[in-house]
C-alpha cells in the first residue's frame, strides 16, 4: 500500500499541471451537468404548474359555506374542486396584494394549455 501511495504522490508532482487541468475538468462538468438536470426538472415543474393554473375550469362559485364545498367534493359529477380562500388585502406602499390560501380537495386531470373550442373562459365578476 505504501508503494502506491508513493507512486501516486510522485505523479502527482511530476504531472501538477495536467492533474489541475483534469480536476478542474471534472468539476466543471460535474457543475455543468447538475445544472442542466436541475434546470430541466424546474421546466418540467413550471410547464405542469401552468397546466393545472389554466386548466379547463368550468365554473367559479362564491360565498360558498364548508358544506356546500364537501358537497362539491363528493358529488360524482364534479371532476376536480379547489378551493381559494382570501384572507387579508395587503398594502404597503406602492405595492399592494392578496393574502391568500388555495387548496385541492379534488385533483382532476390536468392539460396542456390550449384553446377553448366550445363556451367562453370564465370572467371576473
Amino acid at each position: 500500500m505504501k508503494t502506491i501511495v508513493l507512486l501516486a504522490k510522485s505523479r502527482i508532482k511530476y504531472h501538477k499541471s495536467r492533474t489541475l487541468l483534469t480536476a478542474i475538468a471534472i468539476m466543471l462538468t460535474t457543475m455543468l451537468l447538475m445544472g442542466l438536470g436541475t434546470s430541466a426538472v424546474g421546466l418540467l415543474d413550471i410547464n405542469r404548474r401552468q397546466a393545472m393554473a389554466q386548466s379547463n375550469i368550468h365554473a367559479a362559485l362564491t360565498d360558498l359555506t364548508l358544506e356546500q364545498a364537501q358537497i362539491l367534493q363528493n358529488h360524482m359529477d364534479v371532476e376536480a374542486v379547489e378551493i381559494n380562500e382570501l384572507f387579508a388585502e395587503i398594502e404597503y406602499g406602492k405595492m399592494n396584494g392578496y393574502l391568500t390560501f388555495n387548496e385541492s380537495l379534488r385533483e382532476g386531470i390536468y392539460h396542456g394549455v390550449g384553446n377553448v373550442t366550445e363556451g367562453h373562459k370564465p370572467e371576473k365578476l
